[in-house]
């Protein structure tokens, strides 16, 4: 039996779960749902799954059919990056919404999680796990101070300011920290903001050495950059 993963999303919410792929298919047909997609698997890890419809909401697709389906979505054209990196925001938009999705077809128990190693079901009290703190929607504070030191601030500027983050930083936090968990930030989001100041492309691709997870998703934000 196949299965299609990649090891460097196993801390994602979702990194050690599966989906049986023909139920997944036929769940597909039952809410009339359609994916430009082809799984030649028996099984398919959940963030995996993500990462390649995401992957084919961008295939073939230019920067003006990205900016026509951006301005389209009230939503998405005031997102800071729709000019900087529209292809990628269409695609990481998708990955969002297939996330609500299969969060709610799985609470709802039409989708069952799968053991990664013995392939069977979880316990229905288990199916929709605890969300790991980086995996679902960012990197915590110390995260982004040693990816980015010296990268436009200092170590001690970096703890400052995302602290008390200036306008263009606070649209990169993507949950607000509390007094038990630190705020979350999308680090391909502060890296296309850093672009846009000047610092090298070089020097982003070296973070994302360190940020695996986050390593397609940057070459996806940052391939305009680099035309």
């Amino acid at each position: 039996m196949q299965t299609l993963s990649n090891e460097h999303l196993h801390d994602r919410e979702f990194g050690s779960r599966l989906f049986n792929v023909s139920h997944f298919q036929e769940w597909l047909e039952t809410k009339r749902l359609s994916l430009p997609i082809t799984l030649p698997a028996d099984f398919v890890q959940v963030e995996m799954l993500l990462c390649i419809i995401e992957r084919a909401t961008t295939a073939g697709l230019d920067r003006n059919e990205a900016l026509e389906i951006i301005a389209a979505d009230p939503s998405l054209a005031s997102h800071r990056s729709a000019a900087r990196s529209p292809v990628w925001l269409v695609g990481a938009e998708a990955h969002r919404k297939w996330r609500e999705v299969l969060n709610e077809a799985v609470a709802n128990q039409e989708l069952s999680l799968l053991e990664f190693g013995s392939k069977l079901p979880i316990s229905n009290g288990r199916q929709t796990p605890a969300p790991k703190v980086e995996a679902v929607k960012g990197i915590p504070k110390y995260k982004v101070v040693n990816a980015f030191e010296n990268l436009h601030f200092s170590r001690d500027m970096w703890n400052k300011y995302l602290g008390d983050p200036p306008n263009w930083l606070r649209e990169c936090r993507t949950a607000r920290g509390s007094k038990k968990a630190s705020a979350l930030w999308n680090p391909v989001q502060i890296a296309v903001e850093l672009f846009g100041k000047d610092i090298p492309i070089k020097r982003l691709d070296a973070v994302f050495v360190g940020l695996k997870d986050w390593k397609d998703e940057w070459q996806a934000a940052s391939a305009y950059f680099r035309d």
